[in-house]
Order: C-alpha cells, then structure tokens, then sequence
C-alpha cells in the first residue's frame, strides 16, 4: 500500500508539472475547475 501511494504521489505532481506546461498562466477558477476534472478522471481511472 505504501509503494503505490507513493507511486500516486509521483504521478500526481507529473501531473500538476504538465498541467503548469500546458497552460501556463490561466485563470485561478478555471485552473481549479480543470484540476478537480481531471483529478475526479484519475480517481475513477484508478
């Protein structure tokens, strides 16, 4: 359990990496919309 939590961990921050990449500088209430439907995807993936 702890291995894959922390494999998530790292996947998580990847993921928060490449958001920043693909949009920069966006608004904070858009940027927090697309992160909670993103997150809500990864967590029904998982």
């Amino acid at each position: 359990m702890p291995s894959s939590f922390t494999y998530w961990q790292h996947k998580q921050s990847y993921l928060y990496c490449r958001l920043f990449v693909i949009f920069p500088l966006p608004r904070q209430n858009h940027f927090n919309s697309l992160l909670d439907a993103i997150l809500g995807l990864m967590h029904s993936f998982a």
